[in-house]
């Protein structure tokens, strides 16, 4: 699916999660997803404005505080409880 959308994808463990060392918290996860965030925008490779911040489970309220507190970025929020009405996703724009 990459390769057809011509993309890379960047993921992370939180601390606390999969192999990643440390305790889970609410201030850790969000401190965790906006070093990532970081990290990618001050890649001199990457255009900035393509940067798509994609959620499921967790990771949709995780990328929502993320997209909150970086505006220009886009978030894909993959939101299962719409799945039974064939709605499998759900793009959410925040415009400043």
């Amino acid at each position: 699916m990459m390769q057809r959308l011509q993309c890379n994808v960047f993921m992370l463990s939180y601390r606390g999660y999969g192999e990643s060392d440390g305790h889970p918290s609410q201030h850790g996860i969000i401190m965790d997803s906006q070093a990532a965030l970081d990290h990618l925008t001050q890649r001199k490779d990457i255009d900035t404005s393509r940067i798509v911040v994609f959620g499921r489970s967790l990771g949709g309220a995780v990328g929502a505080v993320l997209v909150k507190n970086n505006p220009d970025k886009f978030l894909l929020l993959y939101w299962r409880i719409l799945s039974p009405l064939s709605w499998t996703w759900l793009a959410l724009c925040f415009l400043s």
